[in-house]
């Protein structure tokens, strides 16, 4: 028999080590692993399994296939091979015993014979094939099983494309015909055979089954001849209880697969680009070297652009018409660079012309792009701290004479600070209002931790939830004017688990350019097509759902209440009218506007006094005026119900602790029970903004919100900056590329309601006078 057991070869050596009778039969992801043998050798390893808390799980077969227990069959292997005559691949060929390349016939004819005795080397063969240049897997029969292998042996290999030729029931060919789509999308050449000048109706064999008519619409043929098929000789027959047993594995295996296999998306990541493919002898001749530059550019741009290469012209601006961001700039280059490895980089903000001159440039214009880059040695590397990303940040950090970063505050932070013993006028927390460290607040959390405890310790879908957490939600709410909310643990998890959750491949995400982190990341996460729009432009986000709407499933467009690094207020009720015409969803990040914006401190929504049933989805963090630590998103009741038995970063994370969520109750409480905090904040607020402006200071886009940059546009200045003004007693943090582009490097200052009037002109003060010595 065979068991399949869920651990690596070498956890599977010790645990079958003494065990007579078993051996491995297939190694099939490095936490993976059949054993096949005798029975009574099966049973006591399934028991060691067992006592080792090891997932095993026995396969319904009567053989122990692919070991030394089949090794009499293998003269009858040999000899149907010699009937048969084995040539050179005529492409890459990776064998999955061997679990490597193999050109050499004799040697294909030795690991054809040692098939049904030898041991599967499935995880290497993978990864073999990756290291050779494979980034489509495609699955032919048997559903998805397979490419869960695949998956799983490549682990977080993000250029991996998988593509499934059949579906795991009948489907009457709609994951073929799926499949094929998806690889032309993705760029390879696929040629269907055309079955003449008109429809006419195939002849099948008589089949007991229920008949169909089937008709093949005609195909052009492709213009090289045909090529001449030789009849294979008559295949050796094998006892029939054979081919049972075969297929039989064959059934298991696929069965167990599915069962322990993770889901694979129908439609994965975009690929990287299609390699160029030489054209054969009898087509049209390949053109001048520019023309083919100039076309595989627009592909790329098209591809990662998500246009379509027909509407795109050469002076067309990328960053400044398609609305390419930094990101997407660099994945042309990288992507472009793949087919013209001498490619060195792009102009600065360019037209698709300047790339292709780039490229023309790199190559001399009569110098066709090679069809990849070449394969260079790959070394391995095992010693984190030698890696070359690590040892940069250490070298950069070396070179840092005062480090702004990390610093201990030694007290409570509202309008100072206290670090080695100094106090400091603070504009570096986001304690708005002054919450974090009130009386109120901080008895909250004494009561929970004594009703509570410091933990819920299990997942409120299990047995985390708590009263307190019924009361944050309910809360939430009310400020926000939903029909309910849900609070998880983190903010920046927040977004990133639930985007990745309700969007995916057939997607698409459109966001701010200056969207944040966790926005970005859960664009990464979902899988979906990203297309950033221009800064709080609402035509910008027009032109983007009118180009690609219609081509998604879902859209989400994705905004902030306030932007962190700019602090402006998001365009709302435009915004709102753009997604409602093109039947988009709307996602607004409130982590800088609750509890800051709005009569009542609810954010946006209440700024504008929006229905804010218009908006699908409010998320945010706890972490600012909320005085505590967590997120949370809200919406309407049947969104969040679904939400809280779905998403991962709920279900499967511990329940908010019960002091963060009492602390965040009684923030929420007081600041609806004192407005004048909600007042003196805007007050502050404006009076800085307005003394900042008048000093002289960049302070870009910022209005209404307590956000307000000073932007430097020069690292080290920034960071000298920020020192002298620590050194006068003022605490900013800066802000550094690539947070921000490096023309636009800023302090920022966050303004709250417990500062005073003296405190903000002086600080004003001091940051004209070191701005003036740092021009001079």
């Amino acid at each position: 028999g065979m068991l399949v057991v869920q651990a690596s070869p070498e956890t599977v050596a010790d645990l079958s080590h003494g065990i007579e009778g078993v051996c491995p039969a297939c190694y099939n992801t490095p936490k993976q692993t059949v054993v096949a043998g005798e029975r009574a050798g099966l049973s006591a390893l399934a028991e060691r399994c067992a006592d080792a808390k090891v997932g095993a799980v026995p396969l319904a077969v009567s053989n122990a296939f692919h070991t030394p227990l089949l090794e009499g069959i293998r003269a009858a292997i040999r000899a149907d091979l010699d009937r048969r005559e084995i040539g050179r691949p005529t492409t890459g060929y990776v064998s999955c015993m061997s679990g490597g390349p193999v050109e050499d016939p004799a040697r294909l004819r030795e690991l054809w014979e040692g098939h049904a005795s030898s041991p599967v080397r499935f995880a290497e063969a993978a990864l073999a094939a990756y290291e050779l240049g494979a980034r489509v897997f495609v699955q032919v029969c048997g559903g998805r099983s397979l490419l869960a292998m695949v998956k799983r042996t490549l682990g977080d290999r993000q250029d991996a494309v998988y593509v499934a030729m059949s579906g795991d029931q009948a489907d009457d060919g709609r994951s073929f015909l799926a499949g094929l789509g998806q690889l032309a999308v993705l760029g390879l050449p696929i040629t269907l055979p055309g079955t003449g000048e008109s429809p006419e109706l195939v002849s099948l064999p008589p089949s007991p089954l229920l008949r169909k008519v089937h008709a093949l619409p005609p195909f052009p043929m492709p213009a090289e001849p045909q090529k001449t098929v030789t009849a294979a000789a008559e295949p050796y027959r094998v006892q029939e209880s054979n081919v049972s047993d075969i297929v039989s594995l064959f059934r298991e295996q696929i069965a167990l697969l599915r069962s322990a296999g993770a889901e694979i998306p129908a439609t994965a990541p975009p690929a990287p680009a299609p390699v160029p493919v030489p054209a054969a002898a009898s087509r049209p001749v390949t053109p001048p070297a520019v023309d083919r530059v100039r076309q595989v550019v627009h592909e790329h741009v098209a591809r990662i652009g998500a246009f379509p290469a027909e509407q795109l012209s050469g002076p067309t601006l990328l960053v400044d018409e398609l609305g390419f961001d930094s990101l997407m700039v660099t994945e042309l280059r990288v992507s472009l660079q793949k087919v013209w490895p001498e490619l060195t980089g792009l102009p600065k903000r360019p037209s698709i012309d300047e790339v292709v001159a780039a490229v023309s440039a790199s190559q001399g214009i009569t110098v066709e792009p090679v069809p990849e880059a070449p394969r260079r040695h790959i070394s391995m590397e095992t010693t984190p701290g030698t890696w070359p990303e690590v040892v940069e940040h250490r070298e950069f950090m070396a070179g840092i004479e005062r480090n702004p970063y990390f610093i201990d505050h030694q007290a409570n932070i509202r309008d100072t600070t206290v670090v080695d013993g100094k106090e400091l006028i603070s504009f570096s927390s986001y304690n708005y209002l002054g919450l974090s460290g009130h009386p109120k607040v901080n008895e909250a959390v004494r009561e929970a931790v004594e009703r509570y405890g410091t933990s819920v310790s299990a997942s409120r879908f299990l047995s985390g939830n708590r009263p307190v957490h019924h009361e944050l939600e309910a809360e939430l709410a009310t400020l926000l004017g939903t029909e309910d909310a849900v609070v998880m643990v983190s903010g920046h998890a927040t977004n990133v688990s639930v985007i990745g959750h309700l969007v995916g491949p057939d997607d698409l995400i459109v966001h701010d350019e200056l969207s944040h982190d966790s926005i970005m990341q859960g664009c990464r996460l979902s899988g979906a097509t990203r297309r950033p729009f221009a800064h709080n432009d609402p035509a910008a986000l027009d032109a983007v759902l009118t180009r690609h709407r219609k081509l998604h499933r879902r859209a989400l467009v994705v905004i902030e209440g306030v932007y962190s690094m700019d602090g402006d207020l998001a365009d709302l009720p435009a915004i709102i009218e753009v997604k409602n015409r093109h039947g988009a969803v709307l996602l607004i990040d409130e982590a800088h506007s609750l509890g800051t914006v709005g009569k009542s401190g609810g954010g946006v929504g209440d700024f504008f006094g929006v229905d804010r049933s218009q908006v699908e989805l409010w998320s945010g963090t706890l972490s600012k005026a909320g005085a505590s630590c967590g997120g949370y998103v809200a919406g309407s009741a049947e969104l969040i119900d679904y939400l809280k038995y779905t998403v991962p970063g709920f279900v499967y994370s511990v329940g908010m602790t019960p002091p963060n969520a009492a602390a965040a109750v009684a923030a929420l409480r007081v600041m609806r029970d004192e407005p004048e905090r909600l007042e003196r904040l805007r007050a502050n607020s404006e009076l800085f903004l307005r003394l900042a402006k008048e000093a002289g200071v960049n302070t870009g886009v910022s209005k209404d919100s307590p956000v307000v940059p000073c932007i430097v546009g020069d690292n080290e200045q920034c960071l000298t900056l920020a020192n002298r003004l620590f050194d006068r007693g003022i605490s900013a943090n800066p802000i550094l590329y690539p947070a921000v582009p490096e023309e636009l490097v800023r302090l920022r200052f966050f303004v709250t309601s417990e500062h005073t009037t003296e405190q903000i002109e002086h600080t004003i003060d001091v940051l004209a006078a070191e701005l003036k010595g740092l021009a001079g």
